[in-house]
């Protein structure tokens, strides 16, 4: 799966999950990356950041290299209305999904529709994220290769 990012604690971030895991650092690549910034709706000067993040996003999911994405709700939802989430009803099976209940973020498109799962209070993420949000979430892209790996991510996240 892909995350990136150099500093702010993310080798520390990756080695944990790995850990987590019972991965060996030496057979998986791990790449996490807090630089891209997008930033939802009509702002002033956000114009070409959000291009190239989108831009960057779009290669990665050509590419078959990025599986999530940990943003704020609004990004989620922006992203959202151009489908480009699993419906988690698709996902989790019912009783895991009464497990996040309370942390489902619905689609803009169709608020039946979970597309995200809250991970705000995320501790680890909080480590990693230079700017607080007021609901960050995780979303599983429509295209994941990983769709286990991510379940596994989203119950490290609410744990840690």
């Amino acid at each position: 799966f892909w995350l990136e990012q150099e500093g702010l604690g993310c080798e520390e971030f990756i080695s944990d999950y790995l850990a987590y895991r019972e991965y060996d650092a030496a057979e998986y690549d791990v790449t996490l990356n807090t630089a891209l910034t997008y930033i939802a709706g009509d702002i002033e000067g956000t114009l070409e950041e959000n291009v190239n993040s989108s831009q960057i996003i779009a290669a990665n999911l050509t590419a078959g290299a990025l599986d999530f994405m940990v943003a704020d709700d609004d990004a989620i939802l922006e992203f959202d209305g151009s489908e480009y989430f699993h419906d988690l009803r698709n996902i989790f099976t019912e009783d895991e999904l009464k497990v996040y209940e309370e942390l489902l973020i619905y689609s803009g498109r169709d608020e039946s529709i979970p597309v995200a799962i809250d991970v705000t209070d995320s501790e680890c993420l909080s480590e990693i994220y230079a700017v607080k949000h007021e609901v960050l979430g995780i979303a599983l892209f429509g295209n994941a290769l990983n769709v286990d790996e991510f379940k596994c991510f989203v119950e490290y996240l609410i744990e840690n």
